[in-house]
């Protein structure tokens, strides 16, 4: 079956068809580099999707589980420490400010419609599948390249930038616990440690 996530038709019709038990949006722009060069594309594969997923549900009267995937680039810079789940969201890039904004619908379609749907804001996670364009993947690609004498040199940008990196297998086993839960709610997936680069 054809499924586009921007499409709120497709979305109906897999949702009719197959009445999932859980439905983890994990779609649209992962870069924040990129949502600077593209922000109406940011905009609408992270916020348009999510919005086509909760009317999906609203109509229909499924009661599929839903999990968004939201980002700590919500928060912006936070430079007093940890964030958690009542700091304010301050975004400074059109990717934060997209996921801030899906994170704002699966907030007012729970309370509005009583549907389960629940925010997860991640922490930086990584995974070997991740691009060559994401730091980690970038410094291990340029650092064989180096090795085998087809670079001399890695380019990073902000030298500056503290993160909390977790590995993306265990916060997907996060996701699955927040729409297991009884009652949903909104949580920040994260290790809770920052790394420099």
């Amino acid at each position: 079956m054809y499924l586009s996530p921007l499409d709120p038709v497709s979305v109906i019709e897999l949702i009719n068809k197959v009445t999932p038990k859980h439905i983890y949006n994990l779609a649209g722009m992962t870069s924040v580099g990129l949502s600077y060069d593209r922000p109406q594309e940011c905009m609408n594969s992270v916020v348009n999707t999510c919005l086509n997923f909760l009317e999906a549900l609203r109509l229909t009267q499924c009661d599929s589980k839903f999990f968004n995937a939201a980002s700590s680039e919500c928060f912006g810079d936070i430079n007093k420490g940890y964030a958690n789940e009542k700091t304010v969201f301050a975004p400074k890039s059109p990717y934060g400010v997209s996921k801030a904004a899906a994170y704002w619908l699966v907030s007012s379609y729970r309370e509005s419609y009583g549907i389960f749907c629940c925010n997860g804001i991640l922490g930086n996670h990584e995974s070997p599948l991740r691009a060559k364009k994401f730091v980690t993947q970038k410094i291990i690609s340029t650092a064989k390249m180096i090795y085998e004498g087809k670079s001399n040199e890695l380019i990073l940008g902000n030298l500056n930038i503290v993160r909390d990196w977790g590995w993306a297998d265990e916060y997907v086993k996060a996701m699955h616990l927040i729409l297991n839960d009884d009652e949903p709610h909104d949580y920040i997936i994260s290790t809770g440690k920052s790394y420099a680069l």
